[in-house]
């Protein structure tokens, strides 16, 4: 047979357990509280919103692309005023460095993350 909540509470009490009721632990929030609250939430919600849209933009192929393009004709130019031999072959090297880190830095980001969060909850639970 189930023990209904007031039967409990007096087995808790026949066994010196103390309890306390819900009113004496919460605290009541007015009107003006809870509006604030809800201000703090939508300016979190518009936060993140801008901070997604700013990793989308970061980490879009359409971002790597123009970089590229930018970085090889800035440098093709710097090579053919300075005179340097083949200047539009020659900036073929830095251009491919740079997309070569640009698709590495997500991987080296994410292992460093990990590495950092697991370090993070180790010290954290040798620290308790």
């Amino acid at each position: 047979m189930p023990i209904n909540r007031l039967q409990a509470y007096n087995k808790l009490m026949e066994d010196g357990v103390e309890v306390k009721k819900a009113s004496d632990t919460e605290k009541s929030i007015d009107n003006k509280e809870l509006e604030v609250i809800k201000q703090q939430i939508k300016n979190l919600e518009k936060r993140n919103e801008h901070v997604e849209l700013n990793k989308a933009r970061e980490t879009s192929t359409f971002r790597t692309v123009i970089i590229t393009v930018v970085t090889y004709v800035v440098l093709a130019l710097f090579f053919y005023v300075a005179e340097l031999p083949n200047p539009f072959i020659g900036a073929v090297v830095p251009t491919i460095g740079f997309v070569l880190t640009t698709l590495s830095f997500p991987f080296f980001k994410d292992y460093r993350i990990k590495h950092k969060a697991d370090r993070h909850y180790k010290h954290k639970k040798t620290s308790k």
